[in-house]
């Protein structure tokens, strides 16, 4: 098994100042000197460096990589175990001295990654074993980021072809909540539940297409007819639904904004599971790069989908989101509330959220404050809306169950 080396940082970049330091001087010698063997010395001083840099090209190209894992989702604070096995294929030639840079949850916070230096002899393979702990939800690429043979005068070093990197998905925690403190916004529960294989009653309406409707739902006559993809709206569709927003909008540095946005997608996942347990229709709706990313759910049955989608989809700025949340997202405003999840509350949001604290629609806001200093929301008797905050770090299901 191959032992984690680091590379001082004194000895980077200096083996070709000295050889040119000791060139130099056999250059001196053989000038004031000459004779057979000081010019022998010298022209093996000079061939020695080039036939390794030629050596090392040539056996760069002679080492293949392997990289596995033994999980791809893990849930949240658990670790992986990730093995990278480099093989010489040559049977006569060795490689000196094969550095690996292996990239993990910490490189991707701080951008140094972990080092592995093996040498291998012929037809030899070696393995490097690294246990990665990953205490944030995401999707976090995992393998090796650098990869390079140096030769034997450490005057170069050559790349060496790297397999496809990997991805660990980390899901975040399921918070059970046994009651919940938006009762405004999500008003009574629906007095039918339908079951996610039921087939709808009958057609009563049509409205453009949004990310996350099923195909099955595609009204294909009409959408051929306007040019645009139309959905079908069915009559228990009709129902109350509760409108649920995310924004991806995170301050900070990174890992403050990964520990951030592991809070907000707990939040969202405890209430989207209190809704769907208890006869909630939920729409679930955040920016994903240009548009915005609808999902629907009607019952439990569809919970992993959008469980899986929190754990893994990224955090992308949406500098439009007050903008297009006081517009109602283009229309597609539920016939429930609104609850807003940010960590970035501001006065702009805040007003963009009070559009729609209507008696039908009452909206309500879950705000993660991320450090002291930053906005401070208004008291429920000075603000038409509803704000349920705490200071990042603290309990959510606290928050959350009043």
């Amino acid at each position: 098994m191959a032992r984690e080396k680091k590379t001082r940082p004194r000895h980077r970049g200096k083996p070709w100042r000295t050889y040119l330091i000791v060139w130099l001087m056999g250059l001196i010698t053989v000038f004031f000197l000459g004779g057979v063997v000081p010019y022998g010395l010298f022209f093996l001083l000079t061939a020695a460096p080039l036939l390794s840099l030629a050596y090392s090209f040539w056996a760069s190209r002679r080492v293949a990589a392997a990289q596995e894992l033994d999980r791809a989702v893990v849930q949240k604070g658990e670790s992986v175990i990730f093995r990278l096995l480099l093989r010489n294929t040559s049977a006569l030639a060795p490689c000196p001295l094969l550095e690996a840079g292996v990239s993990d949850y910490e490189t991707a916070m701080t951008g140094q990654p972990k080092k592995m230096a093996v040498s291998l002899l012929p037809g030899q393979q070696l393995g490097g074993k690294f246990t990665l702990l990953f205490p944030y939800r995401g999707a976090w690429p995992v393998g090796a980021q650098t990869l390079f043979l140096r030769d034997l005068f450490g005057i170069a070093r050559f790349p060496v072809k790297k397999p496809d990197m990997l991805r660990v998905v980390v899901c975040p925690r399921v918070l059970p909540l046994k009651r919940c403190v938006l009762s405004g916004a999500l008003g009574p529960p629906a007095q039918r539940r339908y079951s996610f294989l039921e087939e709808p009653h009958a057609m009563s309406d049509t409205r453009p297409y949004q990310m996350g409707d099923p195909l099955k739902r595609l009204h294909w006559k009409l959408s051929a007819q306007k040019g645009e993809l139309i959905s079908k709206v069915y009559e228990h569709e009709s129902e109350q639904e509760v409108l649920l927003v995310l924004d991806t909008n995170l301050p900070g540095a990174p890992e403050r904004a990964a520990f951030l946005a592991d809070q907000l997608a707990e939040a969202v996942l405890a209430v989207l599971d209190f809704c769907l347990r208890n006869g909630w229709a939920v729409r679930f709706v955040h920016r994903q790069g240009q548009e915005y990313y609808w999902g629907e759910q009607r019952d439990r049955s569809g919970f992993d989908r959008l469980y899986l989608h929190l754990s893994e989809m990224p955090f992308e700025p949406a500098e439009d989101l007050a903008r297009d949340m006081s517009r109602g997202f283009s229309g597609a405003r539920p016939s429930g509330g609104m609850v807003l999840f940010t960590a970035a509350l501001d006065e702009e949001l805040l007003r963009a959220a009070a559009i729609w604290n209507q008696p039908a629609r009452p909206a309500e806001v879950v705000y993660i404050r991320p450090d002291e200093g930053v906005y401070t929301p208004p008291s429920r008797e000075e603000s038409d809306v509803s704000v349920y905050w705490m200071p990042s770090g603290e309990n959510i299901r606290s928050l959350l169950e009043g």
